[in-house]
């Protein structure tokens, strides 16, 4: 009897997986048909949109095979002439984290907020009163992974600045929940790669929480890490405090009221910051209605060892 049950299993199991591939395979090549109808129209928005979708959906299902296709579709697009760059000797996790995690904001069809604007839910949050929604669009990006005697090419589908990330926020009166606000997250005309969750969190005990929205913010050499504080007063949102952890640095929110911020810096001479192998790393804490600096040193570089999952992702891996 049991191994009737297992056998029907099984059964049932590549049944199952063979109608996923072959409802993959129609997908992606829907995604690519549209692709290129919109590179042929020199619709770069809508194309990227597609195409997006089509390196997320890969990732997400592993079946990185399927990029060799896609070249035809970046060269049309210039993709394979990058306009940025990042050092290769990174962690190699990181580096897959890096180049892979945005991709994943695309990968799934039910966070379409709005297919004409190209629009995606990329994170939210509540607090049960409070609820933040971010939102996106895509743009693709050739980077450089550079080595000592190589470059290496990937095209990375990152956040657009162009059409600004919006940060929506709602308040539940009663039963409904109401949008409050609606604001532009202000890049600063630089692509963004990843952002975490919303936090809310009552800094200044005023009984309303701040929104915190911590992100990578892309540069021709590398990227910054941001902590943008907001401040929700009289249903208005408004930005109150940033801090920038530049030279592939962090800005981070710790327990409590304490801020962590690093930078990347070297005591060697003539060394791009993309070459530096320390992080100098201070830290805040909010005392009085203003951000007084506590403690500093420097460390080796974060992001040449697995070091940088606990400053980048210190709360999940604590949960575990």
């Amino acid at each position: 009897m049991n191994r009737l049950l297992i056998s029907i299993f099984f059964i049932l199991l590549s049944t199952y997986t063979f109608a996923h591939s072959i409802s993959l395979d129609k997908e992606l090549e829907f995604l690519s048909q549209k692709a290129k109808e919109a590179i042929k129209k020199k619709d770069t928005e809508k194309s990227e949109f597609y195409l997006a979708q089509l390196i997320g959906k890969i990732i997400f299902h592993h079946q990185e095979e399927r990029f060799e296709s896609l070249f035809p579709l970046f060269k049309e697009l210039n993709l394979d002439k990058p306009t940025s760059l990042i050092s290769a000797k990174f962690n190699e996790e990181f580096l897959k984290w890096f180049i892979e995690s945005p991709a994943l904001y695309w990968k799934d069809n039910k966070n379409i907020q709005d297919q004409n604007k190209f629009l995606f839910k990329l994170t939210e949050n509540n607090d049960g009163e409070y609820s933040i929604l971010v939102l996106g669009c895509p743009f693709l990006e050739g980077w450089y992974l550079v080595e000592k005697d190589d470059l290496s090419i990937v095209v990375i589908p990152l956040i657009s600045f162009s059409r600004k990330p919006q940060i929506i926020v709602s308040q539940l009166k009663g039963d409904t929940l109401k949008e409050i606000a609606k604001i532009d997250l202000d890049t600063e005309d630089h692509p963004l790669q990843y952002i975490w969750k919303p936090e809310l969190y009552d800094l200044d005990k005023d009984g309303v929480p701040e929104i915190w929205l911590r992100y990578n913010k892309t540069w021709a050499t590398g990227f910054s890490q941001e902590l943008a504080i907001y401040k929700i007063e009289d249903e208005k949102v408004k930005l109150w405090k940033k801090f920038e952890g530049v030279a592939e640095g962090i800005a981070r929110r710790l327990e409590g009221n304490k801020i962590e911020v690093g930078f990347g810096t070297t005591d060697k001479e003539g060394i791009g910051h993309l070459g530096f192998d320390q992080t100098h790393l201070e830290i805040y804490e909010y005392r009085n209605e203003d951000f007084v600096k506590i403690s500093d040193k420097t460390i080796p570089h974060i992001l040449w060892t697995e070091d940088w999952k606990k400053y980048y992702f210190y709360e999940e891996l604590k949960e575990k």
